[in-house]
């Protein structure tokens, strides 16, 4: 997966400013990959990569602040 790694998260980018019904799929993803590039790894590594990488990229803080005693109730 690593020399398709730059390509897939390209893909991914680009998709963002497209309609929903437009954006690629996991399977359209490693459709392209084989066809275009000759892809021989399986589906479901696209898929797995695919669903770390969405999930890695999303990074979340809430700072947490309440009055004096506000927490002690």
């Amino acid at each position: 997966m690593d020399p398709y790694k730059g390509i897939i998260r390209e893909w991914l980018e680009s998709d963002k400013a497209q309609p929903p019904k437009q954006r690629h799929t996991a399977r359209r993803i490693f459709n392209r990959l084989c066809e275009e590039y000759g892809f021989t790894g399986s589906e479901s590594s696209v898929r797995r990569f695919i669903q770390l990488d969405r999930n890695t990229v999303k990074e979340v803080f809430v700072p947490l602040t309440a009055d004096w005693g506000e927490q002690a109730r």
